[in-house]
């Protein structure tokens, strides 16, 4: 929040001009319309025909914002970075019971509910690494952190821990990845499981590694 004069505080959103504030929303439109067709269609399968027509407004409304589709993308990591950092601190909430159950489901629900926008973005970054934007997975941390106190094998100090907890999540978030994001493919198709079944095997799994 900002301070105005006559001690009234005013929002960054309050402080744009009437023009300011249509070119925002507009911007908001589109990156909408996008995450809407990236549930049901690959990001290179869309056009930005589609993406405007979804959005209520003419093309060139849409090029006056962004130089062609590909300057969406990173809008699109900056906006899974913040889902991601909201969902993988909501996992590090200390939980009775079952905690790997709960992260394990826990990260299906995620990627369930996030499906295209991950798949797009894994596309992306392994045919174009180099135009991965910085700090576009400086989220996972929050996931390290959220596995480190399962990782109960007696003598382990804090960075043999720290490493588990990484080979954790990179078996976790890799096979969920194939199970979900690319569920009509092998090997996820050959594997034949169901989520519920994923899950439950999943869980097994990292547990016998955490102890």
């Amino acid at each position: 929040m900002r301070q105005a004069r006559g001690n009234m505080s005013v929002t960054k959103e309050q402080e744009l001009t009437p023009k300011q504030a249509r070119s925002k929303e507009t911007q908001r439109k589109i990156l909408e319309a996008t995450l809407a067709l990236l549930e049901d269609r690959h990001f290179e399968a869309m056009t930005i025909v589609d993406i405007a027509s979804l959005a209520g407004m003419a093309v060139g409304n849409f090029y006056k914002r962004f130089k062609n589709k590909e300057a969406l993308l990173p809008h699109l990591y900056a906006e899974y970075n913040q889902r991601f950092q909201v969902f993988a601190e909501s996992m590090q909430v200390e939980t009775a019971g079952e905690p790997w159950l709960q992260i394990v489901k826990g990260t299906v629900d995620f990627f369930s509910a996030n499906k295209g926008l991950i798949r797009a973005l894994h596309l992306h970054s392994r045919l174009n690494p180099a135009l991965v934007p910085d700090g576009s997975t400086k989220a996972r941390g929050g996931l390290y952190l959220a596995l480190e106190p399962l990782i109960t094998r007696p003598g382990l100090d804090a960075e043999a821990c720290n490493r588990r907890a990484r080979i954790a999540a990179l078996a976790m978030v890799s096979a969920i990845t194939e199970a979900i994001v690319y569920q009509d493919m092998t090997p996820a198709e050959t594997l034949g499981l169901e989520l519920g079944m994923l899950v439950e095997e999943l869980t097994e799994l990292l547990k016998a590694y955490s102890q």
